[in-house]
């Protein structure tokens, strides 16, 4: 967990923090851009979703 309200004004994350935030965007970016092929995959009808 990242708690970002716990440093003073002005104070800097610490390298463990910063390279945790970072993992953190990088898989958000990831999911993002699959869920992306998807939404697209779907639209286009490449693969369907069974009603049952």
């Amino acid at each position: 967990m990242i708690r970002l309200g716990d440093t003073k004004a002005g104070a800097s994350l610490d390298p463990t923090s910063s390279l945790d935030l970072g993992e953190l965007r990088e898989a958000y970016e990831e999911a993002l851009a699959g869920f992306g092929a998807l939404r697209h995959a779907l639209e286009r009808s490449y693969i369907t979703l069974d009603d049952s």
